[in-house]
């Protein structure tokens, strides 16, 4: 009934009412604020208690108008906000202000928080905004001088899922100098349903040692395509070097198999794998091999376990 609104406005402005009874007052004005017109400046005040779970309330009031005076109210209190609950209900209410400058906002706590719950809710509440306003401050910050913050950009543009970003992220992947930006360009571009893609990231690792592993690993946590033919170039390049790299590679395959049908001609590299020096390289290809369900391991996995026994013993 909006004849209660008064009434209840008043009692907030009781002095030395308890805090339980001062939240639940403004509970129930929010919920009034649905319906009837009530003005903000009813719950502004309230974002300087000295009790942050009044605060809170007022936040949560607050974020049901969509009004930018609030939202730069909001957003110049998290500054100086020394509640993380309270930061958090401001995130939160962020999501509901669709604009450039709410993004860039978010997208700097993102960065720069040291709170892991406060870097998901932004990031949360970066996903619920627009793809548009996301798409223009993301690739804003691509251009922007601190590694970081283009590194980040990368990783939150591979978000929004859109093919035409891929040029973008293949001239980061050639010319940017920093190589942490050029990994997570590496990383993210292998998410993109596109074979030429994975062709270019194989090239990349083949001739940019800096960025070698993220390019092979972005290869290897994409199933869009059936990628075994490059699977067998990387395995028959002289690699060994770097066991990890190898070992990963490993570690991907059965995840491949249970997609692809496996080809006879990568099952002859990993047979020929059974006999490496390395043993947790043996290991992963005996996991690899039992994957493919082709009848033609079977008695070479078998040949595997006894010499794999004579060596225990």
């Amino acid at each position: 009934d909006e004849r209660c609104i008064k009434p209840i406005i008043t009692l907030t402005l009781k002095k030395d009412i308890p805090v339980e009874i001062l939240e639940l007052y403004l509970s129930v004005l929010g919920e009034l604020a649905r319906y009837f017109k009530i003005k903000s400046k009813i719950f502004k005040k309230f974002l300087y208690n000295s009790n942050h779970k009044v605060r809170q309330s007022a936040v949560r009031c607050l974020s049901l108008y969509r009004s930018p005076n609030l939202y730069r109210l909001m957003t110049k209190h998290y500054k100086s906000e020394t509640s993380l609950l309270v930061r958090m209900e401001i995130l939160k209410a962020l999501q509901h202000f669709p604009d450039c400058s709410n993004a860039e906002f978010l997208f700097n706590v993102l960065k720069n928080s040291t709170e892991g719950n406060e870097k998901l809710l932004s990031e949360s509440s970066l996903l619920s905004l627009p793809q548009k306003i996301k798409k223009r401050v993301y690739r804003n910050k691509i251009k922007n001088k601190d590694s970081n913050t283009r590194a980040l950009a990368i990783r939150q543009i591979s978000t929004l899922n859109d093919p035409r970003d891929i040029p973008i992220l293949l001239r980061i992947l050639k010319k940017d100098k920093n190589e942490n930006v050029r990994e997570q360009a590496a990383e993210v571009l292998g998410l993109y349903e596109n074979k030429e893609i994975d062709e270019y990231l194989y090239n990349c690792m083949k001739h940019d040692e800096s960025i070698a592993y993220s390019a092979m690993l972005s290869i290897c946590q994409s199933y869009h395509t059936d990628k075994q033919e490059l699977f067998i170039k990387m395995l028959d390049q002289n690699i060994e070097e770097n066991i990890l790299m190898y070992q990963t590679i490993l570690s991907y395959l059965p995840n491949h198999f249970k997609i692809y049908k496996v080809q006879p001609s990568l099952i002859g590299i990993l047979l020929k794998k059974l006999k490496d020096e390395n043993a947790n390289i043996r290991y992963l290809t005996i996991i690899a091999l039992g994957e493919t369900g082709n009848q033609s391991v079977v008695q070479p996995l078998i040949n595997s376990y006894e010499i794999e026994t004579v060596k225990e013993i």
